[in-house]
């Protein structure tokens, strides 16, 4: 400590943290790292709400009398397995099996 001054010097400081203080400076160093993290995460993803142009546009899709999600599957995307195309139809539009009627209508993936 400087005599004419009171005022002890840096180093004197630093030397004196005790490890509990150091636990804290690490948790509040951390616990700032990941807000600055997470707020960049929450920025980045508002960013993509309005994208709409990365988002597939869904379609409506009349039952026809005698027609099952099998086939409606099947005529909507034939290059993929229709039970992943059933299950997603049955997910969007939150059917409690994959019966169907006609005149429903359905939100398609597209």
């Amino acid at each position: 400590m400087n005599s004419s001054t009171g005022v002890q010097s840096v180093s004197a400081l630093s030397s004196r943290l005790t490890r509990r203080g150091r636990l804290v400076l690490v948790f509040v160093v951390a616990a700032m790292i990941y807000a600055l993290v997470s707020l960049g995460q929450v920025a980045a993803s508002a960013g993509h709400a309005g994208d709409t142009g990365s988002v597939p546009v869904n379609t409506t899709w009349v039952v026809q009398p005698g027609e099952t999600l099998w086939a409606i599957a099947e005529r909507v995307d034939a290059e993929s397995d229709p039970r992943e195309t059933v299950a997603r139809i049955v997910a969007m539009n939150d059917l409690p099996n994959s019966s169907v009627q006609a005149g429903q209508e359905l939100q398609i993936p597209a």
